[in-house]
């Protein structure tokens, strides 16, 4: 759930997808407009990173562990006596905007729908498909897809499956620093709640420290207390940028529906992300 912004490759009068933070207008500090060489060598790098081909950011930046990593969900609660042979296995895949396999594109955008279009809904920004979809096909966008090894898994109605969730990227700049931008993370419900979504955003993690940017952030509606609470688990914290309540002319005060969080990247690897814990998501 992004910031609204210019991307490479979209034509200035096309809108992209609206997201809870779609209304909002960046505010940069006025200590960082008086350092315009650095802004010039941060834009520089989010340009640099954004023009490999792909097989070189995988080769540069996706850690080696998660190249072939399968991810087996842990049980979902100690009642669960399945054994682990009988778990389902989700492989690890990366992809661009325009390498990803139309089937999981498809399959991406259901998950989004199921699991968020009732709080785009009930959020000032509203839902919107296709702006939605406008936005998943953006130039620099990069996805982190589990994907079923279990042949024998059949679509649902809301054709989600043969993926058990994804992580949607982006490096970009935000308030003149190049950041990770995490835009969407979404898991079927067969593995909410068991350990899937810190794994994936290790993953997401690591690939930031390994550009060498300064921070990872996301943006989460504050109406889902359960994702933000797992975000703090794992070191998110409200960014400086997160819109504040804003006073209006009849003397009310606005409450934005929507929270930008971030977690800052250190050099050393003790602040690195414990993927131990039970997961919240």
């Amino acid at each position: 759930m992004p910031i609204k912004k210019r991307k490479r490759g979209v034509e200035p009068t096309e809108v992209p997808a609206q997201s809870p933070s779609g209304e909002r207008t960046i505010n940069v500090p006025k200590t960082r407009r008086k350092e315009p060489p650095a802004s010039r060598d941060n834009i520089s790098l989010v340009d640099d990173i954004n023009s490999l081909p792909f097989s070189e950011f995988v080769d540069r930046y996706i850690p080696p562990y998660a190249l072939d990593l399968t991810i087996r969900p842990s049980r979902a609660s100690s009642n669960d006596t399945t054994s682990d042979a009988t778990h389902d296995a989700y492989s690890v895949k990366f992809y661009t905007a325009a390498s990803i396999p139309a089937e999981y594109m498809d399959a991406c955008f259901n998950l989004i729908y199921f699991t968020s279009s009732e709080a785009y809904n009930k959020s000032a920004s509203g839902w919107s498909g296709r702006k939605k979809k406008l936005e998943m096909k953006l130039l620099d966008m990069r996805y982190i897809v589990l994907v079923s090894e279990n042949e024998t898994t059949s679509k649902d109605p809301l054709g989600i499956s043969p993926i058990g969730g994804f992580l949607s990227f982006m490096v970009t700049q935000e308030d003149e620093l190049p950041v990770l931008y995490c835009y969407e993370i979404h898991l079927a419900p067969e593995v909410q709640h068991r350990g899937v979504g810190k794994q994936l955003l290790r993953i997401f993690e690591d690939i930031g420290r390994n550009v060498g940017l300064r921070k990872g952030m996301l943006t989460v509606f504050k109406s889902n207390q359960s994702a933000v609470r797992f975000y703090e688990q794992i070191g998110f914290t409200e960014d400086e940028s997160s819109p504040k309540p804003t006073r209006l002319r009849n003397g009310k005060m606005r409450e934005h529906d929507y929270m930008i969080m971030s977690q800052p990247y250190a050099d050393g690897n003790e602040d690195c992300m414990d993927i131990t814990d039970q997961d919240l998501n």
